[in-house]
């Protein structure tokens, strides 16, 4: 999965690539967070996000007999996420 960015729209430069994603194979539907924190966060208007599927569900998989394609739907990006700090009082 590749992540770029542009202050234009037109023009992209590579933010981050995550080849890694072993974890992403299971046969559970579910949220797969990913994390990523850059040395030094560019100045962006635009994300771009590019994944390819994985190719042919397995037999048994829900979604073998409708086609046996495989999908990926990504619902949300957080930029910039607020961060939640606990306080303990004495």
């Amino acid at each position: 999965m590749l992540v770029e960015f542009s202050k234009d729209g037109l023009k992209y430069k590579t933010l981050d690539e995550i080849t890694d994603l072993s974890n992403f194979r299971g046969g559970e539907v579910g949220v797969f967070p990913l994390t990523m924190s850059p040395k030094s966060p560019p100045e962006a208007r635009f994300l771009r996000v590019k994944a390819n599927a994985f190719g042919r569900l397995p037999k048994g998989h829900p979604g073998y007999e409708m086609g046996g394609e495989a999908f990926i739907f990504t619902d949300e990006v957080l930029i910039n996420p607020p961060m939640f700090v606990e306080l303990q009082g004495r």
